[in-house]
């Protein structure tokens, strides 16, 4: 009995002796922690009371806490509520003190980077467009550097056929215009070419429209020729094409030439040589010119005469002038190895001229250097198409 006794009492557990965990209060973290619609809730029933007419000091309401026991969870409503009823102050003066103390001391890591962060946004925009702006300026300056340096480009010379020019002068006649009448306007337009030397100009002749608002129309070869070589044969006249070029070469003087393409060259050879008649009277005075003067002097030989009284005597006679006769028809000869048919003034100069430069290119000019700069800028010519609109 005895022995039963003692291993109940052994089998016993004094609950006086056993040592029960010991509750600590929540921390500040667990209370960072809490839910934030929870510290919500509890903050409006944390509305103070007003105790009786006299005490301004409030209460904070106390939550009903279901197991006595237990202590409430700490909260920041709960600190805020024991400095209310310790030291009675109200939520007014802790919410202006909590701004007081923000507004003095530095805030953490995490409130400047959300404060700065519009800021900072803004700047770097403003700083974007500022850089924007001065590369636009710079790109602009060196536009402007580029243009102001580069050469002038020359006049705009247009669409020419065979050869490459230098400037173009419209020559605008009516419709009707006879012989008299656009030799003059040709001969104008010829003398009022102002071009650098040795530089070429093309004179584009072109009708006027009849009616208002019509656009003016290329006179062609067959129209040009006719009008002022009236007695020019026909079959020559057929066998032109209707792109011609006529010019303006800058060589001591305004030298004219006219460059234009044949169909069959056995017919057009035939028509020139039928031409050459009339030629120069038909194309003068758009294709006059007159060479510097070149005067050939020759000494004479000492005539020697013998008397019987004296010893062999001289005299000489003044120099004189060797002036070739006057030579006014077409004569061959070779021009800048070409076989051409030229005439000549007093002292041999060629002041006309004209000649095929291959099988289909005629020529007619003044000069032998009008000649060399038509054969240069042909044969470094680009190929046109030579066909016109009628």
């Amino acid at each position: 009995m005895d022995q039963n006794q003692d291993q109940n009492s052994k089998n016993s557990l004094d609950l006086g002796n056993i040592l029960l965990p010991k509750k600590d209060a929540p921390s500040v973290d667990s209370a960072r922690r809490a839910d934030a619609g929870t510290l919500m809730q509890q903050e409006q029933a944390a509305t103070l009371k007003p105790q009786a007419s006299g005490d301004s000091v409030s209460r904070p309401f106390v939550p009903h806490t279901p197991h006595g026991d237990v202590a409430p969870l700490q909260t920041f409503q709960g600190d805020i509520a024991s400095a209310i009823g310790n030291k009675g102050v109200s939520v007014v003066s802790i919410a202006a003190a909590e701004a007081n103390r923000r507004g003095t001391q530095p805030v953490s890591q995490d409130e400047q980077i959300t404060n700065t962060q519009a800021p900072r946004t803004l700047r770097n925009i403003t700083f974007a467009l500022i850089g924007l702006l001065f590369v636009a300026g710079a790109v602009g300056a060196l536009g402007y550097i580029v243009i102001s340096t580069s050469p002038l480009p020359q006049q705009q010379a247009g669409v020419a056929p065979f050869i490459a020019i230098d400037s173009t002068n419209k020559v605008s006649v009516p419709q009707d215009i006879q012989t008299a009448g656009l030799m003059q306007r040709l001969v104008a337009a010829k003398n009022s070419v102002s071009i650098s030397l040795g530089l070429v100009a093309q004179l584009y002749i072109e009708q006027q429209a009849t009616t208002t608002g019509a656009t003016p129309t290329y006179m062609n070869a067959q129209t040009l020729l006719t009008t002022l070589a009236p007695s020019l044969p026909q079959t020559f006249v057929r066998n032109l094409a209707p792109v011609y070029l006529l010019g303006v070469h800058s060589f001591g003087v305004n030298q004219p030439f006219l460059l234009m393409n044949v169909d069959s060259y056995t017919q057009a050879y035939a028509g020139m040589l039928a031409w050459e008649t009339t030629m120069k009277k038909d194309l003068s005075p758009l294709f006059s010119y007159t060479p510097a003067p070149k005067i050939v002097v020759q000494q004479t030989p000492v005539a020697t005469t013998t008397t019987a009284s004296s010893t062999v005597s001289s005299t000489t006679t003044n120099p004189t002038p060797n002036i070739p006769t006057l030579q006014t028809g077409f004569t061959d000869a070779i021009v800048e190895n070409h076989d051409a048919r030229v005439t000549k003034d007093q002292s041999g100069t060629i002041n006309f001229l004209w000649t095929f430069l291959d099988r289909q290119t005629l020529v007619i000019t003044t000069n032998p250097d009008t000649l060399h700069e038509i054969i240069t800028r042909l044969q470094q010519a680009p190929i046109l198409n030579q066909t016109t609109t009628q």
